[in-house]
């Protein structure tokens, strides 16, 4: 049952298939609506059929069955011009526009007002400069688009958008060569446009640590065609995530939301120890394939996380310590050689040690 925040849906999709004629069908019978002052994110494994949908959803390549209904008009009956002022793109592909300025790329997303001539008018004009400051770059209004670093440029196209001044603005992989600290704030401006000014945003990414942390809903594209739309915490519960990842080596960790990477393990090696450290030694000794244990040691190889003045990792062979290290590398490596020993007693009869006492 939908709330009321959704019961006026500004985008609704009802049994969609998407694809390439009637040769190559990527995906069927998908539904799912898109709300004015939400974030969307649409994740999926590659070959899914992401870039399709949105390829479809914004008419531009036609659906082969079904309904999407755009603020209350059929997608396939709106003109282009209709079309450009309920619907404003970001696409992947790199700007072709590179010699021209900042404010003259985002003086583009009022194309659709300004009539044949394309002359801005004062209404226009004060639609670009606003649509500058709230993205963040009006300081680089005169710079040429070819001088702006990747997120600089991103934050350009997504003012475009604004100007466009339309209640939905759809972006195909907008994170995509970012760095994360860019990445985290191109989602962070996203999240605040959609809100302060009541936008449906719709943004297809790989990044599903931060769309988990950060996005009102989720559209997840599963293999098989399915989609599957909610909150990011109704479809960690549903186990949508599973099957996301189903029969590969990583896992959802619900109780986090961090993706978990499944290692194949050879050993296992009892250790006396908790916290921070003992975290960070399992992930280490994980990609060494060995599984550290917080069962009592007998006997052979176990290891000790000692904190005293300074936080040391003893080895011990039974009873006997044959080597102690600070640095969790070094304590990696040392394990990982005493267990591929051929004559593990020869090497530890011949190593520096000393008894526990």
């Amino acid at each position: 049952m939908e709330s009321n925040h959704d019961s006026n849906p500004i985008v609704s999709l009802s049994n969609v298939s998407i694809g390439y004629g009637s040769s190559k069908r990527v995906a069927s019978n998908l539904n799912a609506t898109l709300s004015r002052g939400s974030l969307t994110c649409l994740l999926g494994a590659n070959g899914t059929g992401k870039s399709t949908l949105i390829r479809t959803i914004c008419a531009l390549q036609p659906m082969l069955e079904g309904s999407i209904v755009l603020d209350g008009v059929e997608v396939s009956h709106l003109t282009a011009q209709q079309l450009s002022k309920r619907l404003s793109i970001v696409l992947t592909d790199r700007l072709d526009v590179a010699n021209a300025t900042v404010e003259e790329l985002v003086s583009y997303g009022r194309s659709p007002y300004t009539g044949f001539l394309g002359r801005l008018s004062d209404h226009d004009k004060k639609m670009v400069d606003y649509s500058l400051k709230c993205c963040q770059i009006g300081h680089k209004r005169k710079e040429l688009l070819a001088n702006l670093s990747d997120g600089e440029r991103q934050k350009a196209v997504i003012a475009k958008a604004m100007a466009q001044d339309t209640p939905l603005i759809v972006l195909d992989e907008p994170t995509a060569f970012l760095d994360l600290p860019t990445r985290v704030e191109i989602m962070q401006l996203l999240r605040e446009l959609a809100t302060s000014f009541n936008k449906a945003i719709l943004m297809s990414t790989h990044d599903m640590e931060l769309a988990l942390q950060m996005s009102d809903k989720l559209w997840i594209m599963q293999k098989g065609g399915e989609l599957q739309a909610g909150s990011p915490e109704d479809l960690q519960l549903s186990g949508a995530f599973e099957q996301l990842f189903h029969q590969t080596n990583v896992k959802l960790d619900i109780r986090t939301g961090l993706f978990k990477v499944s290692y194949n393990f050879n050993h296992t090696l009892p250790t006396v120890g908790h916290g921070f450290h003992f975290v960070l030694l399992r992930r280490a000794f994980a990609r060494k394939g060995i599984k550290l244990d917080h069962s009592q040691p007998t006997e052979g190889i176990w290891l000790k996380i000692e904190n005293l003045d300074r936080t040391r990792y003893l080895i011990y062979f039974d009873d006997t310590l044959i080597s102690a290290h600070q640095q969790v590398d070094e304590a990696v490596t040392m394990v990982d050689y005493y267990l591929k020993s051929p004559s593990l007693k020869h090497l530890i009869d011949g190593s520096p040690k000393q008894k526990t006492t």
